[in-house]
């Protein structure tokens, strides 16, 4: 008798153990939105003008992403090409140049409230004298003045996170320049981002942008 007891009330814990997990469950699933996520996958010389032959104007990138929730961009960048000298080689790396280039070779996506946030994995290190640029990031560009939301600058390996917003702009968000501008007439001379936006002419998109290296 002593053992059906026992056995009795281990079913007993047991099956309440289950039904807390199963609530559990239930609860998580009504609290948890699942989304379809479209996804532009691209690698190196694909955001390039092909074969560095077709015109500049063509963004044959940015016209394959339109549409896309994400472009998800795993690279082997670089700062030079393996013809060039060695001191061109060893030049330090400007993370402003790389993400210009980037931006610029994206510029028909700019602004447009249902544009793909841009996701970058970008090699970094030095291999044959050739340097890898990093600059890993990720990059808003469903405003007119492209927001980076995280970017990898020290030319070290790392992992970095952020939150990615998904979907079109509210009407409400802030994308109004002007509005800025009239919140901040008394320091008009200053100059600096905040953290985490870097605005259009810091990113320098469009004509004069330098031109790309990779191997």
């Amino acid at each position: 008798g002593g053992d059906d007891d026992a056995a009795a009330t281990t079913t007993g814990r047991g099956d309440d153990a289950k039904r807390s997990d199963d609530a559990k469950k239930s609860n998580d699933a009504s609290t948890t939105r699942r989304v379809a996520v479209a996804v532009t996958n691209a690698i190196c010389m694909d955001i390039n003008p092909y074969r560095f032959e077709a015109p500049w104007h063509a963004h044959e990138l940015a016209r394959a992403a339109a549409g896309s929730d994400l472009i998800v961009f795993s690279s082997a960048w670089t700062s030079a090409h393996p013809d060039d000298s060695s001191a061109t080689k060893a030049a330090p790396v400007d993370p402003n140049r790389v993400l210009s280039y980037w931006v610029a070779r994206l510029e028909p996506l700019l602004g447009a409230r249902d544009a793909p946030v841009f996701v970058c994995a970008n090699r970094v290190g030095v291999e044959d004298e050739i340097q890898f640029t990093g600059c890993s990031c990720v990059i808003d560009l469903r405003r007119r003045a492209p927001r980076v939301l995280t970017v990898g600058t020290d030319g070290k390996e790392s992992i970095r996170t952020c939150l990615v917003p998904l979907g079109p702009l509210d009407d409400d968000s802030d994308d109004d320049d002007g509005e800025e501008e009239e919140e901040d007439g008394d320091d008009e001379g200053n100059d600096e981002e905040g953290d985490g936006d870097v605005g259009e002419e810091t990113l320098g998109h469009g004509a004069g942008t330098p031109q790309a290296q990779t191997t």
